[in-house]
């Protein structure tokens, strides 16, 4: 079952980069293509091998796009019927970390107009702790300083009652209205969103952000 929230709004690490696929949006030719990276710490002697795939889809660039996530966190079981499974200490934990970048704006408003719908199916291990999903926002000045992140969302993946059991989620939850925090009238500006996941050894997981900041002329170029 998927879960879903919509806003109107000591070890060796291996990092795979996973750039977006963004064309310089119009009238703002320096925005920056999403990016999102999977890294994967693992104890001395053991190869990190996440085996999670990430990805950005941009429909258009600094306007509208959106992430996907799907995949495992390798338990490593063998695959040879007379050999056990080699015990893999903890952490192991998986991190995902995924950046959006807008096109420059321009508000007369603080309540932005923007749709952002974070959703997920997981299968997390019994037991498993140190799970967690972190959804944030900041905006940036006229001049491109960046100011403090704000959270909208920051809750653990739940456990599943059985091991890799798909789990049912919460009803949705509707976040307050996208605002800008800035002084108005405000141009030449931006917003960025950050998603985090840390995944526990052995996790399944299925993810999507989707950002809409024109949902009014959605599928219109």
């Amino acid at each position: 079952m998927r879960r879903q929230l919509v806003g109107a709004v000591a070890g060796l690490a291996l990092v795979l980069a996973l750039p977006g696929e963004a064309r310089p949006a119009t009238g703002a030719p320096k925005t920056p293509s999403p990016t999102v990276t999977v890294s994967m710490t693992t104890p001395t002697g053991n190869q990190p091998n996440p085996t999670l795939e990430a990805g950005w889809n941009v429909t258009r660039p600094g306007i509208e796009g959106s992430l996907y996530v799907e995949g495992r966190t390798v338990s490593a079981p063998s695959e040879l019927p007379d050999v056990p499974a080699a015990p893999i200490p903890a952490p192991f934990l998986t991190s995902v970390a995924a950046t959006w970048t807008s096109n420059l704006l321009t508000l007369s408003s603080r309540s932005v107009n923007a749709n952002i719908v974070l959703s997920w199916s997981d299968g997390m291990p019994t037991g498993a702790t140190g799970s967690r999903q972190l959804l944030r926002v900041r905006w940036s000045d006229s001049k491109g300083q960046w100011g403090r992140w704000i959270t909208l969302y920051d809750k653990p993946f739940s456990d599943s009652t059985t091991a890799f059991l798909t789990t049912g989620g919460p009803a949705p939850e509707i976040f307050d209205p996208l605002r800008y925090p800035g002084k108005l009238p405000a141009k030449k500006i931006r917003v960025q969103f950050s998603l985090t996941d840390t995944l526990p050894q052995g996790s399944l997981l299925e993810q999507t952000l989707n950002i809409d900041l024109d949902p009014a002329s959605h599928g219109q170029l």
